[in-house]
């Protein structure tokens, strides 16, 4: 058992270390300029080393991509847990998201182009990881319809309240895009949850 355990720490090192080169790679030449042997010299492993863990690069996007994905809504649902107010838990989501991206300017560079569609995968895996995305996502939503529904916040329908969300997120992706200081951004966010106070009120 106690060698079944090592190799599978070693697996799961090795694996942990290509996907580190991989955000590197991939956030420094763009990831359809990037090759396999990028990434496998940056992780300093044989090309054969890097085919055995993963198929190719899109693989990898996807792993990447889940894995930050769900650390990302984890952390934010931990940072808003204890808050009950409905404009505040928006506005520290909105800053959440803000922090988060600015300070993991790596991840970003691969986030971003994949959000905005940049980046067009084609797979199973793809459809795969929008189903987990959806789920790393939900318990988000479903505290935001809660406090919605309990201080009677009915001008606006919660799915739509959503999507209009969205548009504000990718007005931060922007500004984060255009290496906008996080002092300005967080300007906006308070301008923005000040406004949605006084207009659900």
């Amino acid at each position: 058992m106690a060698v079944h355990h090592r190799k599978e720490r070693e697996r799961q090192a090795r694996q942990q270390l290509i996907l580190d080169a991989a955000i590197q790679v991939f956030a420094k030449k763009g990831f359809h300029q990037a090759t396999m042997d990028d990434v496998a010299q940056e992780a300093e492993l044989g090309k054969g080393t890097l085919y055995y863990y993963f198929k190719s690069k899109e693989e990898i996007l996807l792993k990447l991509l889940e894995e930050n994905t769900r650390s990302f809504f984890e952390q934010i649902l931990h940072a808003i847990d204890s808050e009950t107010d409905f404009i505040q838990t928006v506005r520290k989501v909105l800053l959440f998201y803000a922090s988060y991206f600015t300070e993991h300017e790596m991840f970003f560079n691969i986030y971003f182009p994949y959000e905005s569609g940049q980046i067009q995968l084609k797979s199973t895996e793809l459809a795969e990881f929008k189903q987990k995305y959806l789920e790393f996502r939900k318990p988000l939503e479903d505290k935001l319809f809660v406090e919605m529904r309990e201080k009677s916040f009915s001008a606006i329908d919660p799915q739509n309240f959503w999507r209009i969300l969205g548009g504000i997120v990718m007005g931060i992706n922007m500004e984060i895009r255009r290496k906008t200081p996080l002092t300005e951004i967080i300007q906006m966010i308070n301008q923005f949850t000040a406004v949605l106070e006084h207009g659900l009120k």
